[in-house]
């Protein structure tokens, strides 16, 4: 009668400890599905910030671009009101001699 509780007992440990390596293992296995998955997320967020980056630069690149463009339109701006103004100045002298003439 003690061996067959004894064997009883035995039997249910075994089955507990059957059951807890089963629940372990799928814990295992959910684990490793999750950390699989943050992987790929990091994958995609890296992917995205050398997009990002990439796109900053290539802005970054147009904006200098941009910033040179319209330096040389101001000193050609300002080029131009010189001449402009050099012009006034040589058509008054020539309105002036004009008049003496």
């Amino acid at each position: 009668s003690q061996v067959a509780a004894a064997e009883s007992k035995g039997s249910l440990e075994a089955a507990k400890l059957q059951s807890d390596k089963e629940v372990a293992s799928a814990l295992a296995n959910k684990t490793q599905g999750m950390l699989t998955d943050a992987k790929k997320s990091l994958a995609v967020l890296e992917k995205k910030q050398k997009t990002d980056t990439l796109d900053a630069v290539k802005l970054q690149t147009a904006l200098t671009k941009e910033i040179a463009a319209q330096k040389i339109a101001s000193a050609l701006a300002h080029k131009t009101q010189e001449k402009l103004t050099d012009a006034k100045q040589t058509l008054a002298v020539l309105q002036m001699k004009q008049k003496t003439d």
